[in-house]
């Protein structure tokens, strides 16, 4: 079944499946401001009308790429640290999210605003795709990044930084081309000619962080 939702400035176009209300979200979107998350959306379902976002046995409920995380995983559970970024940070990611910065050059803005985009700040969710935990890595490219529990909080932001690290060197600091290859692979940005790949996964992506990082570079 198709449901399409608008509910203020969100509109919303998703499957439900009527065997066991399992669904997948295609598109959740503020047509204000697209700092504006699937999650703030979802909690606004939750608060109308008592759907609950979990990882089941029997489906997923995602946003293209991500399933929801437990009930019990980090972000649903921890203190924020607020920012001038659109959403708040879990505290108990922050010295995380610090060192991976130290450590391999790229702004901690940066960092925190992917892993809010990929996981909702969530630790323990898998994408339809199979990429994992916070910062959404394929596992192998998590093996390939030496990260051997992809749902491990440092090791996953560590692991993601390591990766847009090597990205923006790849792409010359050029952020919106790392971002890009970030969301789909270097090698969709190389055979658009060194472009944005006319993907939607992408230049959404892209636009997102834009909107977030402003004039920085992401480093």
């Amino acid at each position: 079944m198709i449901v399409r939702i608008s509910a203020g400035d969100y509109r919303f176009i998703g499957k439900i499946s009527p065997e066991n209300g399992a669904g997948s979200i295609s598109q959740a979107l503020s047509v204000r401001d697209n700092r504006k998350s699937v999650a703030s959306f979802q909690d606004h379902l939750k608060h109308e009308m008592g759907m609950v976002y979990d990882k089941t046995a029997s489906g997923t409920l995602q946003n293209d790429r991500l399933s929801a995380g437990q009930a019990s995983d980090t972000a649903a559970s921890a203190d924020y640290v607020s920012s001038d970024t659109g959403f708040n940070v879990p505290s108990s990611l922050k010295p995380i999210f610090k060192a991976a910065s130290d450590r391999y050059c790229v702004s901690e803005k940066l960092l925190e605003a992917v892993a809010y985009h990929e996981s909702r700040f969530k630790t323990h969710v898998t994408s339809s795709s199979g990429a994992m935990g916070l910062m959404q890595l394929m596992p192998s490219t998590a093996k390939s990044l030496g990260v051997t529990d992809g749902y491990d909080p440092t090791q996953n932001i560590m692991g993601g930084a390591k990766l847009i690290s090597g990205l923006l060197k790849e792409f010359n600091g050029d952020l919106d081309l790392a971002m890009a290859a970030y969301s789909n692979g270097s090698g969709a940005v190389h055979r658009a000619g060194n472009k944005v790949p006319d993907i939607r996964q992408a230049r959404e992506f892209v636009s997102y962080i834009k909107s977030v990082m402003g004039t920085d570079n992401g480093k």
